[in-house]
């Protein structure tokens, strides 16, 4: 091995012929496939401005996220009538921000309702279980 010294670096031993890249690892038992199985992607079009539209929290929701396709702000709410004319109480998801809880342990029937000032939009989430 020769050695090679860069100023203001410690001496590392480098092998003739140089550095090789290190093997890929193998997939860890589990990984992404598992958690394939417990993540969900749903898409909840929005035709119209300014009407409700719901979706369903599957039983055993554990966590989610929820964001406009285009980054546009959208109202928010677990009370039906609250969003489509903004009627106290919801939340409104900021443009270009996401919605998101975790820690969740939805067992029962868990609507979300949402709206959005402009026409053609699209909720996009994550739903994991």
């Amino acid at each position: 091995m020769t050695q090679r010294y860069a100023p203001g670096h410690a001496m590392i031993p480098v092998p003739p012929g140089g550095l090789k890249p290190l093997p890929p690892e193998p997939p860890k038992e589990g990984g992404l496939q598992q958690a394939a199985g417990i993540l969900h992607i749903m898409n909840l079009e929005m035709p119209l401005a300014n009407t409700e539209y719901e979706y369903r929290l599957p039983k055993g929701t554990k966590l989610f996220i929820f964001h406009t396709r285009d980054g546009t702000a959208f109202r928010a709410s677990f009370a039906r009538g609250k969003v489509a004319t903004p009627t106290p109480e919801y939340l409104t998801v900021k443009a270009n921000t996401a919605w998101a809880l975790d820690n969740l342990d939805i067992q029962e029937e868990t609507f979300v309702y949402f709206a959005c000032a402009s026409a053609s939009k699209v909720i996009e989430g994550v739903i994991g279980k």
